[in-house]
């Protein structure tokens, strides 16, 4: 994926931006890491530009959906902004849980 969003910059100034939600599930925090790491330097050596990556597990987001003030950390990448989720409507909250969960599936 990194790859075919790579090749098709249209230049500097104007980005295609690659979208990821990362649920790195049963990886340890350095095996976690280390894929990451790659992914990332691998997406910006073929020639991509930006990256916008949500590292959460979907049971937080959908534990988060039920409650949000419970999570008043929870940082998200929405559509072209991140944002605390719950200070996020509900509309944009549920938009980005379908993202993410629909991904996850």
């Amino acid at each position: 994926m990194a790859a075919a969003v790579a090749s098709v910059q249209p230049g500097y100034g104007n980005t295609a931006p690659l979208q990821l939600e990362v649920d790195f599930g049963s990886l340890d925090i350095a095996q976690a890491a280390s894929c990451l790491k790659t992914l990332i330097r691998s997406h910006f050596a073929l020639g991509g530009t930006l990256m916008n990556i949500n590292v959460v597990d979907e049971r937080q987001i959908l534990a988060a959906s039920q409650d949000p003030e419970a999570y008043p950390d929870l940082i998200v990448r929405v559509t072209g902004f991140t944002a605390y989720f719950a200070n996020l409507s509900p509309d944009f909250r549920k938009l980005v849980l379908e993202r993410i969960v629909r991904q996850a599936s």
